[in-house]
């Protein structure tokens, strides 16, 4: 299962960047795939790599959708399992 993560990557990060550039990079879409880069970046174990990029899914969120829309909810949920993962717990909190 490593193996085909890992070759996932490459096409999740192709998916960001053409919406990036054909929908902006505070479009719903586009933030959506930035959370799932994360996801897929965290499976993968890069908790470092993950927490960046929920942050920036993070932050478009509560710009484009607000703070307390489902999206940006669980963007926040994600996060604070990251920040959980790295010992990162007073962030968390």
């Amino acid at each position: 299962a490593g193996g085909e993560l890992s070759e996932a990557e490459p096409v999740f990060r192709r998916v960001v960047e053409g919406y990036a550039e054909l929908l902006g990079e505070g479009n719903p879409d586009t933030l959506t795939a930035m959370h799932n880069l994360a996801t897929l970046l965290q499976e993968l174990g890069r908790e470092e790599e993950a927490e960046s990029m929920y942050r920036k899914a993070l932050a478009g969120r509560e710009a484009t959708l607000g703070p307390e829309h489902t999206s940006t909810l669980i963007s926040a949920n994600n996060l604070a399992v990251v920040l959980k993962a790295r010992s990162c717990q007073a962030e968390a909190e």
